[in-house]
Order: C-alpha cells, then sequence, then structure tokens
C-alpha cells in the first residue's frame, strides 16, 4: 500500500488515457463485457451504475490493480497492460479507495509523501479545510469521514496526471461533502484528468461535466441534466 503513495515525477500532461474492450470476470460473473472509455487531457468524468455493477472494477483496472481478462490499456497511445499500480503511479496515475488505505502505525502527518513539495502541498491544502483531521492523529482516532478527506489531499498533493476517486463522498455530511468539491476544484491542475466514481448526484453534477453510466459490464453516456435533476 505505501508503495503506491511513492511521490512520483513526470514531464508534460497526459493527452489521452483510453481502456478498449476491457472484460473482466469473477468466476461465472462478467463484471465488465468489451467496455470502452476514452479520456482525454482536462476531462471531468463522472461514473455511476447499481451497486456491483463494476465501477470500482473499472478504477481497479485503469490502475494497475487488476488485470483484465481480454482488452488493452493504453496511455498516450502506448500499451501499459500488466503494468503494476506502482507503474501506473510513477506515470502520474493516482487514485483513492473506498475505504481509505492508511498506515494505523504512524500519524496521518507522516503519512502525506516523501517529498517535501509535496507534504507542504498537502499540509496547504488541508489547511483550508474546517473540518479536515488533525496531522498528529493517528487513523483510528478520526472519523472514516476524515480519513477520505485526507486521502483525496494526499493523492491531489502528488498534483497528478490523471486522478480516479472511488465513492470520495461516502459517508460525509453536507458540510463535508461541500468542503471536498470546494477542495478538488481548488487543487485539481485544469489538464488533469479526473474520474468521479460517485453515487451521490450532488457531487458528481458539480466537479464532472460528463457522466457515464456502467451498465451490464458496458458504460453508457448519460445527460448530466438529466441524471442532475432525475
Amino acid at each position: 500500500m505505501q508503495d503506491y503513495y511513492v511521490d512520483f515525477t513526470f514531464g508534460g500532461v497526459v493527452m489521452s488515457f483510453e481502456l478498449c474492450n476491457i472484460s473482466m470476470k469473477f468466476g461465472s460473473i462478467r463484471v465488465l463485457n468489451e467496455l470502452n472509455l476514452t479520456l482525454n487531457k482536462g476531462d471531468r468524468v463522472g461514473l455511476t451504475g447499481k451497486n456491483g455493477s463494476g465501477k470500482s472494477t473499472v478504477v481497479n483496472v485503469a490502475t494497475g490493480f487488476m488485470v483484465p481478462h481480454a482488452g488493452s490499456i493504453h496511455l498516450d497511445d502506448k500499451p501499459v497492460n500488466g503494468k503494476s499500480p506502482w507503474a501506473f503511479a510513477r506515470a502520474g496515475i493516482a487514485r483513492t479507495f473506498q475505504r481509505p488505505r492508511v498506515l494505523k502505525s504512524c500519524t496521518l502527518g507522516k503519512q502525506l509523501g516523501q517529498h517535501q513539495a509535496t507534504i507542504e502541498r498537502a499540509r496547504d491544502i488541508l489547511s483550508s479545510i474546517d473540518t479536515a483531521p488533525s496531522l498528529n492523529a493517528f487513523a483510528d482516532e478520526v472519523p472514516l469521514s476524515s480519513l477520505r478527506q485526507f486521502e483525496v489531499t494526499r493523492a491531489l498533493a502528488l498534483q497528478p496526471r490523471i486522478l480516479f476517486l472511488d465513492e470520495p463522498s461516502a459517508g460525509l455530511s453536507e458540510t463535508e461533502i461541500s468542503d471536498l468539491i470546494k477542495l478538488v476544484s481548488d487543487n485539481l491542475d485544469p489538464a488533469c484528468i479526473l474520474v468521479v466514481v460517485e453515487h451521490r448526484k450532488d457531487f458528481i453534477s458539480k466537479v464532472t461535466d460528463r457522466v457515464l453510466s456502467v451498465v451490464d459490464g458496458v458504460a453508457e453516456k448519460l445527460d448530466l441534466r438529466e441524471f442532475a435533476h432525475a
């Protein structure tokens, strides 16, 4: 886990990221069925769908945590199939998890990163949030909602080229959700590609400009206005 959050160094921005005909099965259950997803520089995409539809599987495949049974992944037209999560992270692809991944053996402040610049960016981001957790606290001393804020902050501080957020608002109060929306909006580079897996329509509609629904293993485009008011 900790290796995944190593600070990465890269040049330029990602112009395109593609999942091509991705299929994924768990036993006899086909979760993804030749799914296609094309992302370009600066895209802001919401990914929604029913529980168990495969949304998080898309994120796991796109960040190297799962290897698809069929299909290919391309970063700026270069194949990256089979690379480790660490390799994806080194390429500038960051993510959060449904259950925040933090160590219980040291304070949150010790888990901000390895480079001083990253640590300072994370501290600056957290200092702007009224509901942010104390960096002197251990993971088991703060609520789940605060750990979600911490994990999103840590990912943003890395200045990623692509950022996947997996249900970041789960368990958050309305005030915490508003803080999180502002946190993402204020600190995400305009050129960074953002993909948000979410059930909260208010969150998706405020941080993305395109919504896809995972249905029967494929990604279907939704009208953002109709989605927000459905």
